[in-house]
Formats: structure tokens, sequence, C-alpha cells
């Protein structure tokens, strides 16, 4: 098992401070270069098909692969984008979405997306381990539409409260390594 590096965020409910807490989310693995599906399945494709030849292609129809980089410093978590798999170069200027800021603080702060406040936290250091997505049964061709690749980090408690934020009243998931298997706990 390796130790990585994953940057995570908290929401909590409507307030004026970091309080009452409603859920975890894990952002990314910190300082890595990990593909997260092409530009029409991050949904990247909005800001550069004008005028590319893709307009009118579905995902998979031979779109870019668009990269997510998360990187940490003293105050803000900043998330690049880029188009090349060694994150190389300047970053896209565009985002997934466009309510979606590149640079987010990482003290506890008012985030209208997530109706309430949020803090962010770098350097949580978990167990990592890499899936590998297929686009056919017999895991040959690997997924060249959504993330050909996840990292889930072992241990990690991805909680949220009211209970059923993961159906049927379930409320935190969290993936360990039995043997040679890797299991998602609900």
């Amino acid at each position: 098992e390796t130790q990585q590096k994953f940057v995570v965020m908290n929401i909590y409910e409507d307030g004026s401070s970091c309080g009452k807490w409603r859920r975890t989310r894990l952002l990314g693995l910190q300082d890595a270069c990990v593909p997260q599906g092409d530009i029409m399945y991050t949904g990247l494709a909005s800001k550069l098909l004008k005028g590319s030849g893709f307009e009118g292609k579905e995902s998979g129809d031979g779109y870019p692969m668009a990269y997510l980089k998360y990187k940490c410093t003293g105050e803000e978590v900043i998330e690049e984008w880029y188009d090349n798999a060694a994150c190389s170069g300047q970053p896209a200027e565009i985002l997934p979405d466009e309510w979606r800021p590149s640079k987010k603080l990482l003290a506890c702060h008012v985030d209208e997306v997530y109706g309430g406040m949020v803090e962010y936290k770098c350097n949580v250091e978990h167990g990592a381990v890499s899936v590998n997505i297929f686009d056919d049964g017999q895991c040959s061709s690997r997924s060249t539409r959504g993330p050909p690749l996840r990292v889930h980090a072992l241990g990690f408690c991805d909680g949220a409260d009211p209970p059923g934020f993961f159906g049927d009243g379930l409320s935190a998931m969290q993936y360990s390594c039995e043997g040679q298997d890797l299991v998602a706990k609900y």
C-alpha cells in the first residue's frame, strides 16, 4: 500500500462558521496529473468546441483527454486542467463549469455552490489504490470517454449527513483492500 497525499473538502451547514458538518468529499490526488475523461465527459467541450471540428460529436468520438492536477499553497488549493498527460506547460484557461473557481481558499469560507460553508485540506495522507476503467467486458480497452483511471484513498470515509446521501439510507462510503480485492463499504 502506497501512501499518497490527497485534497479533501469539508462542507458545512449554512452559517457564519464551519460548525455543523454536512459532508466530507475527497477531491483527488495532490500534486499528481490524473486523467479525468475526454473533454465532452468532463464538460470542457463547451469551451473548446467552437471551430475545432468536434461539433455535433458525442463523448468517445475522438475527443482529447483532459487532465486535472491539484496543487496546494499555504492559503489555497489550486485546480489546474491540462490537455497533456504530463500536466506540462500552461494550464488550460478553461474550467469544467462556469461557477468553479480554479483557486479555493483553505480556510473556512462561504461557498454558494455547495449552499454553505466549506474548508479545504491538503496533505491528507491515505493509502492509495489505482483502478483502471475499461470500455469493454474483456478489460482490454481502457476507457476513452470517462476517466481511464480512478485513484481511491484507502480507509478514507466519504461521509454525508443526512443519511441517504449514497442511497437507501446509507450515509458513508469507504474503500479498503481485502486480500486481492478492492472493497467498497457503505
